[in-house]
């Protein structure tokens, strides 16, 4: 998934960011409007555009943090699946 993807998906779940916003990495996500059920929602996005499965053990608050955590999980769940 390249990281275009990522934060064009990403951005679709925060209602708090403005369009010409830039997403810093670490942007407090729950703060720009990320809550729980978007987070599952992106996440069946993410695992359905990048081909991934992501654990349960890895769906957490500290994931779905920032944008750099939650990339960080998903770059690592895309390396195990090639």
């Amino acid at each position: 998934m390249t990281d275009d993807q990522f934060e064009s998906l990403l951005r679709t779940r925060l209602p708090y960011l403005p369009a010409d916003e830039p997403l810093r990495d670490d942007a407090d996500l729950t703060q720009l409007g990320l809550d729980s059920m978007q987070a599952m929602e992106l996440l069946f996005d993410i695992e359905e555009e990048a081909g991934i499965t992501v654990p349960d053990s890895a769906m957490n608050a500290e994931t779905f943090a920032t944008p750099a955590s939650l990339r960080a999980v998903v770059d690592q769940q895309a390396e195990k699946a090639a």
